[in-house]
């Protein structure tokens, strides 16, 4: 609409004016075009502390949330007289530290981040500003893990190798398997291409600690000091030497947490309960579903389509009457019980339960909560607009906002 009345205005006085003034007429409404475009494309965002001061602003047509001091934001620009469109990265001053020059980026992880330019087959590692960090071509890359970039996993034709955070490839691509190597011990369950197709565990240099001989370890990692393979056909416990440290009485064994792990009592993976390292049942084969005890504490289990939450006791400490349970407190900043609906219907319009990390009952009125993803905001929504919560579940950022981020690094980028 904007548009057709600049054309209009231009045609006008350009039929009825002089040279000169047709000259000056074609440049000012040049600008006006381009001025006009560039603000249809990218729109204006704010960073904001955890206050709700504003920080500073971002003309951008995307922006996503900051990790390890950057955000990555796409923007529209003029570049030789045609409008351009990259993403690329700001700065917690919102300075444009790296051009939007880049077709597919990702977050910002120990300093290295992966970038790709259009047309390009394979991808490109960047420090934070900006340099190239020479690596052999790949054509696909993993996720850099925060305090783990010493590896990171790097792929060709199919198959998982590892380069160091200055692009050293230090373990060929030649795997299929676990692409990261686990914190307790640092190891990856594998299984080298061309073979029976056996899991064993290397270490960060690549060297062999367990050897290729499980069937389906798949991608399983250590957990609590334990790891989770078959042997003979049942799944068993082994330490970080491979050595066989629990075997359990029943089937369809799960990862080990606060001192017990779900097993089947049951044919077809029934009668769901929790063992303890000696074999003994601490919480009888009652339950349809089962899951680990997370590092809250929690474990969810079902029975009849209902879900409730329990501790390691076996104590019920919501009642098993949710359809689905959200029981990551330390990530979340809450726990989010949904009840069953007749109709299928989105999260917001669906009645739910909220509970803070002791389980007291929380009223946040209309509101639907996000994730808190460890910050001290949580996100919100309400009629439409969001806002931010702090950990007590007081407003402290109204639901003002037509888009948000969340928190990262003590920033957010919002969209009024």
């Amino acid at each position: 609409m904007v548009v057709n009345e600049i054309l209009k205005i231009y045609l006008f006085n350009y039929l009825n004016g002089t040279n000169t003034l047709k000259m000056k007429l074609l440049l000012t409404t040049t600008l006006l075009l381009i001025t006009f475009l560039s603000q249809a494309a990218n729109k204006t965002f704010q960073a904001i502390d955890s206050s709700g001061n504003v920080l500073f602003e971002i003309e951008a047509e995307r922006v996503y949330e900051f990790s390890n001091g950057m955000a990555r934001i796409q923007q529209v620009n003029l570049v030789n007289n045609q409008w351009v469109r990259g993403k690329g990265y700001i700065n917690t001053k919102g300075e444009v530290v790296i051009p939007c020059i880049y077709d597919k980026v990702k977050d910002f992880v120990d300093g290295r981040a992966w970038v790709q330019k259009k047309g390009s087959d394979t991808w490109t590692l960047i420090d934070k500003q900006g340099n190239v960090i020479p690596t052999k071509p790949y054509e696909k890359v993993g996720y850099i893990m925060e305090g783990y970039s010493d590896r990171i996993a790097v792929y060709n034709n199919g198959l998982m190798g590892w380069i160091d955070r200055d692009g050293n490839e230090v373990i060929p691509c030649q795997y299929i398997g676990s692409s990261t190597f686990d914190k307790e011990f640092g190891l990856a369950c594998v299984t080298k291409a061309g073979t029976t197709e056996a899991y064993g565990f290397i270490d960060k240099e690549g060297k062999v600690v367990i050897p290729f001989q499980y069937k389906q370890a798949g991608h399983s990692s250590f957990h609590n000091g334990y790891c989770r393979v078959t042997v003979g056909g049942k799944t068993v416990l082994i330490n970080e030497k491979g050595e066989v440290q629990f075997t359990p009485k029943y089937s369809s064994l799960q990862n080990y947490g606060h001192g017990l792990m779900p097993v089947a009592t049951k044919p077809n993976r029934n009668g769901w309960g929790y063992c303890n390292l000696k074999n003994e049942m601490v919480v009888p084969g009652i339950y349809d579903h089962a899951t680990t005890f997370n590092e809250d504490g929690f474990a969810i289990v079902e029975q009849s389509d209902n879900k409730g939450l329990i501790n390691n006791k076996g104590e019920i400490l919501l009642d098993l009457k949710y359809e689905t349970i959200y029981a990551d407190a330390t990530e979340y900043g809450y726990i989010c019980a949904v009840h069953h609906t007749d109709e299928p219907t989105s999260l917001s319009n669906t009645p739910k339960d909220y509970f803070d990390v002791n389980l007291n009952p929380v009223d946040v009125g209309n509101a639907t909560l996000m994730p808190a993803d460890g910050s001290n905001r949580i996100p919100f929504t309400e009629n439409g607009m969001r806002g931010f919560m702090n950990l007590d579940f007081e407003i402290v950022i109204p639901a003002v906002y037509k888009k948000t981020t969340g928190f990262k690094d003590g920033i957010a980028l919002v969209q009024k």
